[in-house]
Parts: C-alpha cells; structure tokens; sequence
C-alpha cells in the first residue's frame, strides 16, 4: 500500500512539474532537461556499479577461491 501511494503521488507530482516546465520554457526545454537527468542518472548508476562491483567482486574477481587447509 505504501509503495502503491508513493508511486502515485510522485508521479502526479512529476506530471505537474513536467507541465508547469512545458507551460513555462516550452517542449524543447522540457525534453532537454528530462534527457540531461537520464544522463546523471546513467553516470551515477555505473559509478555505482563500479564501486560496488570493486567492493564486493574483488575476492573472487580472479575465480580463485582460498581455503584453508
């Protein structure tokens, strides 16, 4: 239920901004703008990738596995 609420309300909330950007500066600017947050989005996402692969692959990263023995 709570997944449900805040899905909905973020994206009436996005609607209404992405109307008031397009009211305000006009398509052109408003497709500009979602495209240039998809590309931070992108970037922050493989560096996150990057961190957590580095992180949590770097013991096994070689496919040796130690025991002890």
């Amino acid at each position: 239920m709570l997944a449900l609420l805040f899905f909905g309300v973020s994206g009436i909330v996005a609607s209404y901004a992405g109307g008031a950007v397009y009211e305000a500066f006009g398509g052109q600017t408003l497709y500009l703008s979602i495209a240039i947050m998809s590309f931070i989005g992108m970037v922050f996402g493989l560096i996150l990738m990057e961190i957590h692969g580095r992180r949590h692959g770097s013991d096994t990263s070689n496919g040796h596995h130690h025991s002890a023995s």
